[in-house]
């Protein structure tokens, strides 16, 4: 590899600077960026000198990443390697990136098959987790997860029937709660709920100003997932992922079906 000026500084010191910079990001990219440089690149660069990798080992890096990580995730690995790895270059350590080149698995496109209605109910049906209303109430509205575990109660119009999307939660401390934009000016919305929806909030317990909530904190993104991770033990072929429920909403819309 082409090298500029010899450079002791090892990629782990510059992954730290690099997401120290990515103020941009909303709270959840920053975690999402994290988890897989902390997963997927330190352990197999982190310990290298910058003007030591090689685009061989970037490709190495790559295909390690493979077998455990879905194509896309390896390719946004590979974009967060390549993020890092600019700035080496624009401080002359070295000459051109090893990311140029490297052969990426190929992504394919997989469409988001929207949960029946008969499927959301058997969801709700299959485990009486306290946290299945969640599960109710994203397919009824199509909130995401943030949106949801951060909506408080100044949102919701359960006389009018209706609910404000303005905001996400972005904290991590269950105890803290914090919120942060909406994901994008198109994600700011007011969502019509049907009756039904309507009576399952007025029998939530109410403790603080979060909606869905653990004893008064806001939910982690893992405790929101328990009832899809409960229904997919007794239900198999309903999906992998929250995105489905959410979409639920966005097809039953459309036949004039909404929650």
């Amino acid at each position: 590899m082409d090298v500029g000026p010899e450079s002791s500084t090892l990629v782990r010191d510059f992954a730290v600077r690099w997401q120290e910079q990515q103020i941009h990001q909303c709270a959840s990219s920053r975690e999402a960026i994290a988890k897989r440089v902390e997963e997927n690149i330190l352990p197999v660069l982190g310990d290298k000198r910058i003007e030591q990798v090689s685009r061989q080992d970037v490709q190495e890096a790559e295909i390690l990443g493979h077998e455990t990580l879905a194509a896309r995730t390896v390719k946004r690995t590979n974009t967060y390697l390549s993020g890092i790895m600019k700035p080496t270059v624009l401080d002359g350590l070295i000459k051109a990136t090893p990311c140029v080149g490297v052969r990426l698995p190929r992504a394919e496109h997989e469409r988001v098959r929207p949960l029946s209605t008969e499927t959301v109910q058997a969801i709700a049906d299959v485990d009486r987790s306290p946290y299945i209303p969640i599960v109710v109430f994203c397919a009824a509205t199509g909130m995401r997860g943030g949106e949801m575990r951060g909506l408080t109660w100044d949102r919701v119009d359960l006389v009018r029937g209706s609910v404000t999307v303005d905001r996400q939660l972005i904290s991590r401390d269950s105890r803290t709660p914090a919120w942060g934009p909406a994901k994008s000016a198109s994600s700011v919305r007011t969502v019509n709920i049907g009756a039904a929806t309507v009576e399952m909030l007025k029998n939530l317990p109410q403790a603080g100003p979060l909606v869905f909530h653990h004893a008064g904190r806001s939910l982690t993104r893992h405790a929101a997932a328990d009832p899809r991770r409960a229904a997919r033990l007794k239900l198999p072929g309903i999906g992998d992922g929250w995105h489905q429920v959410p979409h639920h909403h966005t097809c039953s819309s459309s036949q004039g079906a909404c929650g």
